[in-house]
């Protein structure tokens, strides 16, 4: 996961208090790494959200997009400090959030990348630790290095 997350796109919030504040923040961070402005990748995730939910659970949604105006593959992790409704077919609130970027011509290590995202963020043991991480950095060590916890 290192290898499509920076340190300084690893954050907890207490700011966020709905789905389109959310996708404006992930826009924000990510936005260096695509051909998209601001608002239209925010635009973008939340039509793709509306047409593909993607809150897998326990409180986590995984919005992931794959389009030929992003560059590279990149990502970044939000937990919030007050969890949002998600408006996901099962509203449930959603607080750990991981927003998946690639290119077009990436549907392989996309794929790749969003199942072994999901295997990791499904674990109670790593929700609970993200939960309670007292930093960014924290926050970042346990997504990147999960077996030394």
């Amino acid at each position: 996961m290192s290898s499509i997350v920076d340190e300084k796109d690893v954050l907890s919030f207490n700011i966020i208090n709905n789905k389109k504040q959310l996708f404006i923040k992930i826009s924000n961070l990510l936005i260096h790494n695509t051909e998209f402005s601001s608002s239209q990748l925010s635009q973008v995730l939340l039509k793709n959200e509306s047409d593909k939910p993607t809150n897998i659970g326990s409180g986590v949604a995984i919005p992931n997009i794959q389009d030929k105006n992003i560059k590279i593959m990149c990502g970044c992790f939000i937990r919030l400090e007050n969890s949002v409704i998600y408006d996901s077919l099962n509203n449930d609130p959603v607080d750990l959030i991981f927003a998946l970027l690639s290119p077009s011509e990436s549907a392989t290590n996309h794929l790749r990348m969003l199942a072994e995202t999901s295997r990791l963020l499904k674990k109670i043991d790593i929700q609970n630790k993200l939960r309670g991480a007292e930093n960014n950095e924290a926050l970042y060590g346990i997504l990147t290095q999960p077996e030394l916890i």
